[in-house]
């Protein structure tokens, strides 16, 4: 069989992974399971934003213990790994920071997703204390009357920067942006808020298709949007889609 020059450098670096990893079996071990956990741990909300419906549900999720041992039985089967926590909204569970602690004890990096409304500085505190490595907290906007109409609570802006200044005394926090059509022009100014407060960073997060087919930006967009929001600061900002 004739090999093009291509395929004989594909097929010897293939080779030669494939004889790397027979030879150290801890790093086949390492790289066939995952390193990164997203963990939701209920279904209830307190506001109505545009793209979502948990707000529609009250489900709490599963009961603290069985979340332990959930977190204990993937400890053993892939090792330390990233755990993401997340929603609904994460902090509606009264025993949020009990959850961090047992998952930092078993030597997780804890990362917490969360819509701002709730991280009161105790709350801040107390997550602090069970070591929570990262907390991101939604922003859709720059200014109250974008971000409180994504979000479907008049007020939830204010209170939302209001709660990131004190709980950042606390925590080491990241903004994260969902970007629909009705916000883009609002992007810049998520960014040099999260400049102006001293945040860790801002994840852009663009809507391919919501749930009515409607609020896109579309890839057009996005192909201008990326540069010019990386222009905008000396920071490395995240851009992904969900």
């Amino acid at each position: 069989m004739h090999l093009s020059k291509n395929q004989l450098i594909t097929f010897a670096l293939n080779q030669g992974v494939q004889n790397l990893l027979h030879r150290t079996p801890w790093l086949n071990y390492r790289f066939s399971k995952p390193t990164f956990v997203i963990f939701q741990l209920n279904d209830a909300c307190n506001l109505r934003c545009q793209q979502c419906n948990f707000w529609k549900f009250r489900e709490m999720g599963m009961p603290t213990e069985k979340v332990v041992e959930g977190l204990k039985r993937l400890k053993e089967w892939l090792g330390p790994f990233h755990l993401t926590l997340t929603g609904g909204e994460t902090l509606l569970r009264p025993d949020i920071a009990d959850l961090v602690r047992e998952a930092s004890s078993l030597g997780l990096m804890v990362h917490l997703l969360t819509n701002g409304t709730l991280l009161t500085e105790r709350t801040a505190a107390g997550l602090h204390d069970a070591h929570l490595s990262l907390c991101t907290v939604s922003l859709d906007g720059a200014t109250a009357p974008t971000h409180d109409r994504l979000r479907g609570r008049e007020g939830t802006y204010g209170k939302v920067i209001e709660n990131i200044r004190r709980a950042k005394q606390h925590l080491r926090i990241q903004l994260a942006a969902i970007l629909f059509k009705d916000n883009l022009g609002e992007a810049a100014g998520i960014v040099h808020l999260a400049e102006q407060e001293g945040l860790a960073g801002v994840l852009f997060q663009p809507v391919l298709m919501d749930f009515t087919g409607k609020a896109a930006p579309g890839t057009p967009f996005l192909i201008t949007f990326c540069p010019i929001v990386r222009q905008q600061s000396p920071k490395r900002w995240k851009i992904s889609s969900p």
